[in-house]
């Protein structure tokens, strides 16, 4: 009879368990004028798998924007290639991080109005102040500090086409 020493079964077991896991692989992506630069997360999230840039030819990307589509997709296939080298069967959830250039932050006061009341007042605040009109806009804002008297906000916007 072959017997498996029962640490040897405990790892086995944990890489079928991982390998059946529904938790997506998660990566991050930078596009900026010269590069598209790429990281892969562990099956742990907390160490990096995986790590490269792709250099982008001059003009492809100008100030956070794409100039040159056929130029930047055939960069973004073999973005896909490096990505799903090992492993095309599960999915990779991607956080994209935009260019300063493309993104607007802004920091905004407005009074106490209760957390419940919160999302419906900032929302509406958020409106007002964006730099872009507000149907072509994606933003969001974030609690920085309340106080008593006031809820200190940070918004983000940027325009929906560019994203």
């Amino acid at each position: 009879m072959n017997t498996i020493p029962l640490n040897e079964l405990l790892k086995k077991i944990k890489l079928l368990l991982e390998m059946l896991s529904s938790k997506p692989r998660i990566g991050g992506l930078r596009i900026t004028d010269s590069a598209v630069q790429f990281m892969l997360l562990g099956r742990n999230g907390d160490m990096i798998e995986s790590a490269f840039a792709l250099p982008l030819p001059p003009g492809v990307v100008r100030d956070g924007k794409i100039a040159d589509r056929g130029e930047f997709a055939r960069v973004a296939s073999l973005l896909k290639e490096y990505v799903h080298h090992n492993d095309k069967s599960r999915p990779v959830r991607i956080v994209v991080g935009l260019p300063p250039a493309v993104t607007y932050v802004q920091s905004f006061s407005i009074p106490n109005v209760g957390s419940d009341r919160l999302p419906r007042t900032a929302s509406l605040n958020l409106r007002m102040i964006s730099p872009i009109p507000a149907e072509r806009a994606y933003m969001s804002w974030h609690l920085l500090q309340e106080t008593e008297d006031t809820y200190e906000l940070l918004g983000v916007f940027a325009e929906q086409k560019v994203v």
